[in-house]
């Protein structure tokens, strides 16, 4: 029997699929552009459901473009230190799935005004290499990094320290066996305690790590919600309940992607939006607590999405595609600033939208 891989189980998680498209695109560069441009008011449209509708803020100021990365993933804003981090997955090889595990990742530091990007802020220690930084989290000055089997929590006052924690090797769930990688971690969250969770692409689940761990190894993981994802491929904590993103999973599965609720626990896991897509479905979770609602990235659509987490009704936030982005993946959000942050994995950019 043919193993299985990644791909050949199409498992149409972002981590592949922000990767396998437009992967033919312009590698980048190290100039750092910024186009800013006024334009009209912003218009409203009335929510509905995930097919294309005109943008929330089509009125709104053009993005500001940020080049430069290797294969940007996932963004993230922090408050402290005023500034945006992003992974850089850096692989030669992205049709082959055991190409991530090769320990050339970096994250880059980005400040506020998005000039001068500092593209060797983490570029890995004797200790720590970097393979696929999928997810970023960033809690009381330590950075929480998902990388394939390994979830890594950098001490930012001291990044090539000696402090960083690494979690022990995940254990295998689901079609991780089949698909070569014990797990694949693709988000990170935190809950109001400080328990880490880890949404395991691979296994289709979501995964524990209790508070309180010390320098060191970090306890082996907890699975919360076990095997029941379709394509597991973000996390986001709202007070009591987790806000999980499903890609899809096709050929094998044959179960279509949406946005689920769940508690904590793991118990309670509810279905809040529906996709049509079996694969490419939604990845980044980000929640807007000024409108009360969820920003959730589209890589197959190339649209960032606003869902109503009450009813699940949705409305385009931003068209991506408009400005050019090849496609959408773990989304970056600064509520004061309201400034949205979307890399564009396949065109080696990172584009910021003034919302």
């Amino acid at each position: 029997m043919k193993k299985l891989t990644l791909a050949s189980v199409g498992l149409g998680v972002c981590l592949l699929s922000s990767l396998l498209v437009h992967c033919d695109s312009d590698p980048g560069s190290n100039t750092d552009t910024a186009d800013m441009t006024q334009a009209a008011a912003d218009m409203a449209v009335p929510s509905g459901d995930m097919t294309p509708t005109p943008p929330d803020l089509a009125g709104a100021a053009a993005p500001t473009k940020v080049m430069g990365f290797m294969q940007p993933a996932s963004a993230f804003w922090d408050a402290t230190t005023n500034s945006w981090y992003v992974s850089n997955v850096v692989t030669n090889n992205i049709t082959d799935p055991k190409a991530f595990n090769d320990n050339n990742a970096y994250i880059t530091k980005v400040p506020a005004n998005l000039q001068s990007p500092d593209h060797n802020w983490f570029k890995g220690t004797a200790a720590v290499k970097l393979s696929a930084p999928f997810g970023l989290r960033i809690v009381s000055n330590k950075l929480y990094v998902g990388d394939i089997n390994k979830l890594w929590v950098i001490d930012m006052t001291n990044p090539t320290g000696a402090n960083t924690i690494q979690s022990g090797t995940v254990a295998a769930g689901g079609l991780a066996g089949l698909a070569g990688y014990p797990a694949f971690l693709i988000d990170v969250a935190l809950d109001a305690s400080g328990n880490v969770y880890a949404v395991d692409a691979t296994g289709g689940r979501v995964l524990k790590w209790n508070a309180g761990f010390a320098a060191g190894a970090m306890p082996s993981a907890t699975p919360v919600a076990a095997d029941t994802l379709a394509g597991a491929s973000g996390i986001n904590i709202d007070g009591t309940k987790l806000i999980l993103a499903e890609a899809g999973i096709n050929q094998v599965l044959m179960k279509t992607g949406g946005i689920s609720t769940a508690n904590l626990d793991g118990s309670g896991l509810k279905r809040l939006v529906n996709s049509t897509k079996m694969t490419l479905a939604y990845q980044g979770i980000e929640k807007d607590t000024a409108s009360n609602k969820y920003m959730i990235a589209s890589p197959g659509d190339k649209v960032v999405y606003s869902v109503d987490p009450t009813t699940g009704a949705s409305t385009i936030l931003r068209d991506v595609s408009a400005d050019g982005a090849t496609t959408a993946t773990d989304i970056g959000w600064d509520p004061v600033g309201k400034v949205l942050a979307v890399p564009d994995t396949g065109a080696n950019v990172v584009y910021f939208y003034k919302l």
